[in-house]
This record gives C-alpha cells, sequence and structure tokens, in this order.
C-alpha cells in the first residue's frame, strides 16, 4: 500500500510541475509576443501537450478521489444497498470505457510510430501513450472501487459532495430569525 501512496503522490507532484513548465513557457510567450513582437515557437507546442498531459493525468487524480462530475441527485435517495449496486455499476461502465480508451490508444500509438510532431520532433506515439497510462491508472481504480463496495458493504458511503447542500448546512447556523 505504500508504494501506491507513493504512486499518487508521484502524479501530484508531476501535475504540478507540469502546471509550471506550461505557466511559464505561456507568460514567456506573451511577453515575447508583446515586447519584442517574437515568440518561441517550441513554447506553442510544449503548452499544448503539457496541458493534454495533464488533462489525462488529472483524471486520474479526480478517480481517485472520486472528484469526477456525477448527477447523484437520484442515487443519494437510494437506500444504502441502492447506492452500492449504483456504484458499482458505474465503475463496471468506467472499466468498459477504459478498456475501449485503451485498445483504440494502442491502435493509436502504433498507427502513428513514425508522425512526429512539427516543431520539437517528439513522437506522436508517445503523446498517445499517455491514453493508455490514463486508462489502465482508472480502470485499476474502477476495480478497486469495485472490490471494495463488494468486499466491504458496510464501510461503503456515496463518495459524491453536493456542495450546495453543504452550503446551505453551514449557512444554517448563520441565519437569524427575524421577529
Amino acid at each position: 500500500m505504500n508504494n501506491y501512496k507513493k504512486f499518487f503522490k508521484l502524479i501530484d507532484i508531476l501535475l504540478g510541475i507540469m502546471m509550471g513548465i506550461m505557466v511559464v513557457f505561456v507568460f514567456l510567450n506573451v511577453v515575447l509576443r508583446f515586447v519584442f513582437n517574437t515568440g518561441l515557437a517550441f513554447s506553442e507546442e510544449v503548452s499544448r501537450y503539457t496541458f493534454v498531459f495533464m488533462t489525462f493525468i488529472g483524471a486520474i487524480v479526480a478517480m481517485r478521489e472520486s472528484e469526477h462530475l456525477s448527477v447523484d441527485m437520484l442515487v443519494k435517495r437510494f437506500p444504502k444497498k441502492g447506492q452500492i449496486i449504483s456504484s458499482i455499476i458505474v465503475n463496471v461502465i468506467s472499466l468498459v470505457m477504459m478498456v475501449i480508451l485503451m485498445l483504440g490508444s494502442v491502435k493509436m500509438v502504433i498507427q502513428s510510430s513514425g508522425a512526429r510532431t512539427a516543431v520539437l520532433g517528439l513522437p506522436f506515439s508517445f503523446l498517445y501513450s499517455i491514453c493508455i497510462l490514463s486508462s489502465v491508472c482508472i480502470g485499476i481504480l474502477a476495480v478497486e472501487k469495485i472490490y471494495l463496495a463488494i468486499k466491504y458493504p458496510d464501510k461503503f458511503k456515496l463518495q459524491a459532495s453536493d456542495y450546495i447542500e453543504k452550503e446551505f448546512e453551514n449557512n444554517k447556523h448563520d441565519v437569524k430569525e427575524i421577529d
């Protein structure tokens, strides 16, 4: 389990580094274009591909923390057993979608093995490989969530949080009744 936590800590650090790289290159390019009427050709590609990588790696983090968008208005009204069954169904669907994404990404990596980006000369197969990593990690997390829901149903709680309801609960105590 320790390696598991280290892996996700590494992902968090990697996301921070990638965000910093993207911000630096975009800011630098804006300054150079505005002040010197020139720019760095490679900075646009670096920023674009860093953003794509951040999106796919961020999806792994969102899956781990159960922060993907969901409409749980109906599911929250289910009894606990219904919530568990709903969670299992959603995670099975996610797992199937990740298998489809992985298989399509493998095909893209193979098809684009000779192609390179225009400025940096990076192989497109490297760029498409992030889809494979993301789909495998999200698939593993979906299997873990299914396993935990089946193995420990008494510890299951609906992960998605309703920020609006929390806000109303917090404000209930602050509101004073006016006579």
